[in-house]
């Protein structure tokens, strides 16, 4: 199987990803206008409605990686269940080990020393930035891919009497 062939799981792995950044540019306007509305209003406390954008973004992200996974059935199914959660596996660990150990972070952080962020920003970029690089997409892809290829048990038919 090569890497990225047609039915390979790194080219599946690759449209969950596209989609998901798909999804984070359509959602950024409805974010400008959240964390406007809020700005403008002086809120103070709980920002529930960059809360419920936030929750409706990564349902939308489960939603896109499911349908995916349905239409992917036959990839995920060729590929066996071992090279699959392998897959699952190491992409979750590198995720994780990037952000246990600082390093996403520092590279959030670096990047928005060296960029002046958000002060030389206007509000639109400052938000695609922010959601970008400040963890909430990192976090999205990895749901997604966990969604896309985490293994589920086989369903056994039912035994009629």
């Amino acid at each position: 199987m090569k890497l990225l062939s047609k039915e390979s799981l790194s080219l599946l792995a690759l449209k969950a990803f596209s989609l998901i950044l798909l999804l984070f540019l359509l959602t950024a306007p409805v974010f400008c206008l959240v964390i406007e509305r809020d700005m403008r209003a002086g809120a103070t406390g709980i920002p529930f409605g960059y809360l419920a954008a936030r929750g409706v973004r990564l349902a939308l992200t489960v939603g896109l990686c499911l349908w995916l996974r349905h239409r992917s059935r036959a990839v995920l199914a060729n590929s066996g269940n071992r090279q699959v959660l392998g897959f699952a596996l190491v992409l979750g660990c590198a995720a994780l080990c990037l952000a246990l150990n600082g390093v996403a972070a520092a590279v959030y952080m670096g990047l928005s020393h060296s960029v002046g962020f958000p002060q030389d920003m206007h509000l639109f970029w400052a938000v695609l930035y922010e959601q970008m690089l400040g963890g909430n997409f990192l976090w999205s892809v990895l749901l997604g891919q966990g969604v896309l290829f985490f293994p589920l048990p086989k369903r056994r038919a039912s035994k009629a009497a």
